[in-house]
């Protein structure tokens, strides 16, 4: 894996360098690193009293990684620990140009062909006609010969009539209609049901309001009846 180190300040510039490294890197994050060290000062021209008052501060260790790659200005840029570019903001062509010279390829980003216009339509002339000839009709002949028609052979009627006399189609239609008319007997009327003879029912003293039947005595005539089923009375 390649190692790119970029060593900027906090200006405009110096993001925009940002920006294009990363864009032009980022088909092959995967085969290189970008390190970012990001100098706490607004301008690059304040690098050099930057790096005297970290060494009095905090001694030589504070600013070993600038004196490793003899870094002395910025933006600077590091690739796989050799110092490629120190103390100007390149442009996009020569940061490309740079990272090719190094051997990390890059996708070149193709121009898109403009789109070739559509040619108009120009109509066909027609061929212009020099001469033109005069149609003439074929003759035909004057007259024409039809075959003559065939008359018909004239046949004889016959002297016998095919209509049937009057009489047999009279008696054929008698007989016709006797067969197309069902002959219909007519049914003898049901003997008459005999009534069923009602009997007088016999009247006895127990269907009597004038008889006693704890006493066995009718109170009409005053008198005892002896047997309830043959009254007394005519009644």
């Amino acid at each position: 894996m390649r190692a790119i180190q970029l060593f900027i300040c906090r200006d405009s510039r110096s993001k925009q360098l940002l920006d294009d490294l990363r864009e032009l890197t980022k088909p092959f994050k995967d085969k290189i690193d970008l390190k970012v060290h990001l100098i706490h000062i607004n301008k690059p021209e304040d690098f050099p009293n930057f790096l005297e008052t970290m060494e009095e501060l905090f001694g030589g260790i504070s600013t070993l990684t600038f004196r490793k790659y003899g870094i002395k200005s910025i933006p600077a840029i590091v690739i796989d620990d050799r110092k490629v570019l120190e103390g100007r903001y390149p442009s996009r062509q020569e940061l490309y140009e740079i990272l090719a010279d190094e051997g990390i390829t890059l996708e070149e980003k193709r121009p898109v062909q403009p789109i070739k216009p559509i040619e108009e339509f120009k109509p066909i002339e027609e061929p212009s006609v020099s001469r033109v000839e005069r149609y003439i009709p074929p003759e035909f002949p004057s007259e024409i010969e039809f075959p003559l028609p065939v008359e018909e052979p004239e046949f004889e009627k016959p002297s016998f009539s095919l209509e049937k006399p009057e009489e047999i189609t009279k008696e054929e239609k008698i007989e016709e209609e006797k067969v197309l008319k069902p002959i219909t007997e007519e049914a003898p009327p049901p003997p008459p049901i005999p009534k069923p003879e009602t009997k007088k029912a016999r009247r006895t003293c127990t269907t009597c309001i004038f008889y006693n039947e704890a006493a066995k005595r009718c109170a009409m005539l005053g008198r005892i009846v002896e047997d309830p089923s043959n009254p007394p009375c005519s009644w």
